[in-house]
């Protein structure tokens, strides 16, 4: 099979994809470097047998995400657009990608910088993922961020985050492909694209962070409870609203992970699981009053800011200990009852008569 050259121009930063969501079985290499879009991609069969492929896409704003699988030996070529950097990762339990002749090791990955082309081989079946994401997006959200070596990367090469680094990078591309495909729609809501594209990017930068905390002293702490309490405040005066972790840090002038240390330390919960707590409970309220006669459980979980609704009600029976639907049967149930007229004297003799 000879090189298949996909030839697209470099898009701008700001572009908007067409097609945000795409999942599709490709029978060819060709199929899967249309399938790949906005990066220059070569690829070349490396093994007889018929091609068989899989590929899953995300079109963020500022993030493209590709998951891929292939049943033969591939040599991939890659050219990262110029306002990106790009990183790719073999999947856990997938055989290994080669860099330069060798494989990445258990705590390595692959990451090109602006403009750069990269190419990498896997010798069999093989999946990986990789995630691409734009300069200006670093940039945009340095206010809550720490600083990223990754928008300081420049040529190809391989890094050693370690394997913690890895599984988080992983763990975060295949969550964030399990909510987008169950629910597509999110796609076409720019805060909540918003909101998953700073989540990846709170994500890549948190392992880092977590070893250790640098703000121990007295006044910093203290600090970081008024920085709560602002939170909190914020929170709960915008619950009808997307809240994001950069909606948080932006309003109490704190990093992302100095936050969460406030939060853990005063209520044992990160920012989002405290908003996550507090939105569950406002269904569960809204759900045992009238409301649940007239509206589904879904629309009331929509409007409480639950767009993922398998993992609400997940989320909703491990907290309350049944289903939002077993609440919503219940308080119906108990209204019927509370309605129906007590019987008079009357009635009763005229039963008797009967």
């Amino acid at each position: 099979t000879a090189f298949v050259n996909r030839s697209t121009h470099a898009v701008a930063c700001d572009e908007i994809a067409a097609d945000r969501v795409l999942s599709a079985h490709v029978s060819s290499p060709e199929k899967l470097a249309e399938a790949v879009g906005e990066r220059r991609c070569e690829f070349l069969q490396l093994e007889r047998g018929r091609f068989q492929g899989e590929i899953t896409r995300l079109s963020f704003d500022r993030v493209l995400i590709c998951r891929t699988s292939v049943n033969r030996g591939l040599l991939q070529r890659y050219t990262t657009p110029p306002c990106s950097v790009c990183i790719a990762r073999q999947a856990r339990h997938s055989s290994p990608m080669f860099f330069q002749g060798r494989p990445l090791g258990e705590g390595e990955c692959l990451i090109g910088g602006p403009g750069e082309t990269a190419e990498s081989v896997s010798r069999r079946a093989h999946s990986q993922a990789s995630v691409s994401i734009a300069l200006d997006a670093w940039q945009s959200e340095s206010h809550w961020l720490p600083p990223s070596p990754l928008a300081a990367m420049t040529g190809v090469a391989l890094l050693s985050p370690g394997a913690e680094w890895n599984d988080n990078f992983l763990g975060s591309v295949e969550w964030l492909i399990t909510a987008v495909i169950s629910y597509p729609d999110v796609m076409q809501r720019f805060e909540l694209r918003r909101g998953l594209e700073e989540w990846l990017l709170a994500r890549m930068n948190g392992v880092r962070a977590q070893a250790t905390d640098p703000c121990t002293n007295r006044a910093t702490r203290a600090r970081r409870r008024i920085a709560v309490e602002r939170a909190r405040a914020y929170i709960h005066d915008n619950q009808n609203e997307p809240i994001t972790l950069s909606d948080l840090c932006r309003h109490v002038h704190m990093q992302p992970r100095s936050l969460e240390y406030g939060f853990r330390e005063m209520l044992g919960l990160t920012p989002m699981a405290y908003v996550k707590t507090l939105r569950l409970h406002r269904v569960r309220r809204l759900l045992q009053s009238g409301v649940a006669s007239a509206r589904s459980v879904s629309d009331i979980a929509l409007d409480c800011g639950f767009w993922h609704l398998s993992q609400f009600a997940v989320d909703y029976k491990k907290y309350f200990g049944e289903c939002p639907s077993a609440t919503s049967r219940r308080t119906l149930a108990l209204r019927g009852r509370t309605q129906r007229t007590p019987a008079t004297p009357a009635d009763h003799a005229e039963r008797r008569l009967a």
